[in-house]
C-alpha cells in the first residue's frame, strides 16, 4: 500500500519540539524592542534587534537593525542603526548604514549621515544630509558586524569609532582643538 498524495507524515516528539523552539527563537529575534509611551529613557541603549521608541529618549541609541521613532516620541542624542524611520522628533545626529526615512510629520534638528535618504511631504528638516560613499559604508559595516553587544560597546570605543568614520571632517576638527 502506497501513501496517498495528501497523507500526513508522523513526526517524532523531539522533531516537533525542535521546530517549536526554532520558531519561538525566530519570533523573539524578529520582534522589535518597544519602549512605550509615558516612559522616559536616559543613557545608552544598544540592541541587536530593531527598536521602536514611543516615548522621550535622551542619550545614545544603537541598533544593529532598525530604529523607529514613533509619532509622539522625542529622541535627543545620537541614533546609530542599519535603518532609521522617523515619524516623531529627533534632536541630534543620525548615523545610518542603510536608509533614513523621514515620514510626514517627522522632524529632525541635527546632521544626517546615511547611505540612502527619503523624506515625505510634510516632514520638517533642519539638517545637513551627507550621503555616504560605498567605501565608507563597507568600513562601517565591518565595524558594525564586529560589535559584540554582550560586552560594553561604549567602553570599547566601538560606537565612537563608527561615528568617526561617518563624519571624518568633524573628527579632524575636534583633533585640532
Amino acid at each position: 500500500m502506497t501513501a496517498g498524495l495528501f497523507s500526513k507524515k508522523k513526526y517524532l516528539p523531539s522533531e516537533i519540539d525542535a521546530v517549536r523552539e526554532l520558531n519561538t527563537v525566530d519570533v523573539i529575534n524578529m520582534t522589535p524592542v518597544i519602549i512605550p509611551k509615558h516612559s522616559f529613557m536616559d543613557g545608552v541603549f544598544s540592541t541587536k534587534r530593531s527598536i521602536r521608541i514611543e516615548c522621550a529618549f535622551k542619550g545614545i541609541l544603537y541598533s544593529k537593525e532598525k530604529v523607529i521613532i514613533d509619532d509622539d516620541a522625542l529622541a535627543q542624542g545620537n541614533i546609530i542603526a542599519s535603518e532609521v524611520v522617523i515619524s516623531g522628533r529627533v534632536v541630534g545626529n543620525i548615523y545610518c548604514f542603510g536608509k533614513v526615512h523621514v515620514k510626514n510629520g517627522g522632524k529632525i534638528d541635527g546632521n544626517i549621515f546615511s547611505n540612502r535618504f527619503q523624506n515625505d511631504e510634510g516632514s520638517d528638516l533642519s539638517s545637513s544630509i551627507t550621503i555616504l560613499n560605498n567605501d565608507t559604508v563597507n568600513s562601517l559595516e565591518i565595524i558594525n558586524n564586529n560589535i559584540l553587544l554582550e560586552s560594553d560597546a561604549i567602553e570599547n570605543n566601538q560606537i565612537e569609532e563608527l561615528i568617526a568614520i561617518f563624519n571624518p571632517v568633524s573628527n579632524k576638527i575636534k583633533a585640532v582643538k
